[in-house]
């Protein structure tokens, strides 16, 4: 198995484009959590964990991953819970917020 090491300039151009494209998938996921739209929301929490995963940017990714898979999980018994729910996606929302903030702070001086 060979490794494969990453130009580091393409690497931050990635991650760059990334965040400027994170703040749509933000946008969504508060809209969604107002709308207690769950299912929908799934989707979006899979795609940030992928690409946060493999950029480099695990805490949002790891983030993700556990509200997607406590949605899934929660979403396929008898009776799931609104209120859990709608606190583990509130839950994303602030670590998302964490990760937005200080980015918006590095893009305005960049």
């Amino acid at each position: 198995m060979t490794q494969t090491t990453v130009n580091p300039v393409y690497m931050g151009r990635m991650q760059q484009r990334f965040i400027q494209n994170y703040y749509a998938r933000h946008d969504a996921l508060e809209v969604l959590f107002e709308a207690k739209a769950y299912r929908d929301a799934l989707a979006i929490l899979s795609d940030v964990h992928g690409s946060a995963q493999a950029l480099g940017l695990t805490t949002l990714g790891q983030a993700a991953a556990l509200v997607r898979d406590f949605l899934t999980t929660e979403l396929n018994t008898a009776e799931p819970s609104d209120r859990l729910m709608h606190t583990a996606l509130n839950a994303y929302l602030d670590v998302s917020m964490e990760f937005c903030n200080p980015t918006e702070r590095f893009l305005a001086t960049a």
